[in-house]
């Protein structure tokens, strides 16, 4: 639009300049001796300095335009979040999230999933059918996202990822996970101790095949991906999904909440350790303003 607009300017007035030119031209070769020429002259100067001076205007006009929009250009780029925390942030049907992979043993952590696994085991007595009373659910996700440092969960990147489940807990009905290849040998697993935890008729499905978490555009196109199938599965608008960028890679982060700028759906985000409030869930709807 600015180059359209700067165009015309620049276009108006070159063809206010040409017809200037060409008065000139007619006026110094007069038809009527020296009485013409300066009946000649006299229109000259009479009609080219009208069409001069709106060559000028439009010239000046496009200079001041120009130079305002280069004094505003950052501001195209601003954004602003509204921003709910604690009791503010409402429980939502759907979750778009991201598995980070689980290095256990190669850093020196133990096997934090193989503790979940049997602790959710002990509840289903060894039946994974098992109805388990949904207080004993609550129970067991509540004591593995236990902020407490002392936690045998702590530090376990799953441990944010059902933070933010445990969140929404309370109106989810859809977890849709994006995988990489690295963490999609373990979606069963995943989805095995998060049916055992949500409230049942949750749904844990995974986004289609794996993406490599640094590749933004995969990742963009993934996280569209996912939202649109979560609002289908559960049949709800968008403003209804909350997409988690505590997990994955950076990239992923970076992609999912662009994804989300000026649109309906909201990104959340779990205060990890170090931080005073951590476990507490944060989200955010962002949008660009000009």
């Amino acid at each position: 639009m600015f180059a359209a607009l700067g165009g015309l300017s620049l276009s108006v007035a070159a063809d206010q300049l040409q017809e200037a030119i060409d008065l000139w031209v007619r006026a110094s070769q007069p038809a009527g001796g020296c009485a013409g020429f300066i009946c000649a002259l006299v229109g000259f100067f009479s009609t080219a300095m009208g069409k001069l001076l709106a060559a000028v205007v439009l010239s000046l006009l496009f200079v001041l335009f120009a130079w305002g929009v280069v004094q505003r250009r950052d501001a195209f780029l601003r954004s602003r979040a509204r921003i709910q925390r604690d009791r503010g942030v409402p429980s939502l049907p759907v979750v778009v999230t991201t598995l980070s992979p689980l290095r256990s043993g190669a850093d020196g952590l133990p096997d934090r999933l193989a503790a979940a696994e049997a602790k959710l085991a002990a509840l289903q007595a060894g039946d994974p059918g098992a109805a388990v009373p949904d207080d004993a659910r609550q129970r067991l996700l509540a004591e593995i996202c236990d902020p407490d440092a002392g936690n045998a969960f702590a530090l376990w990147p799953w441990q944010q990822t059902l933070r933010m489940l445990a969140h929404h807990r309370s109106a989810l009905s859809c977890v849709v996970v994006i995988l990489s290849p690295e963490a999609e040998p373990l979606f069963e697993r995943f989805k095995r101790l998060a049916d055992g935890l949500m409230r049942p008729g949750c749904r844990i499905a995974a986004a289609g095949d794996p993406v490599a978490l640094w590749d933004y555009n995969a990742v963009e196109d993934a996280v569209r991906r996912a939202i649109m199938q979560g609002i289908a599965a559960a049949g709800v608008p968008a403003s209804k999904v909350c997409v988690d960028i505590t997990g994955g890679t950076k990239v992923y982060s970076a992609a999912a909440t662009v994804v989300t700028l000026n649109s309906p759906c909201a990104f959340g985000y779990v205060e990890t350790h170090g931080s005073p409030e951590v476990g507490r869930v944060i989200l955010y709807d962002a949008k660009i303003q000009g």
